[in-house]
């Protein structure tokens, strides 16, 4: 993987023509992507996964914006 994503942060990672935006938990199998919305289940990459033009770490989320219930 070209970007090195650190443990915690939110990232924009693309799986083939998908694009999800997780938080990144490194395991000693792989990559594990978190959803901060916990009715998504986590997404498990191997490290096979990873070596795969597949899959992809764009960029790192630096803002988050959202409208509060009213």
């Amino acid at each position: 993987m070209k970007n090195q994503a650190k443990d915690g942060r939110i990232y924009v990672v693309r799986i083939g023509d998908q694009l999800y935006i997780k938080r990144i938990q490194w395991l000693p199998t792989g990559l594990r992507l978190i959803s901060d919305n916990t009715i998504y289940d986590p997404i498990d990459l191997s490290k096979a996964d990873l070596d795969n033009s597949d899959v992809e770490i764009y960029g790192q989320v630096v803002h988050i914006s959202y409208d509060l219930p009213h």
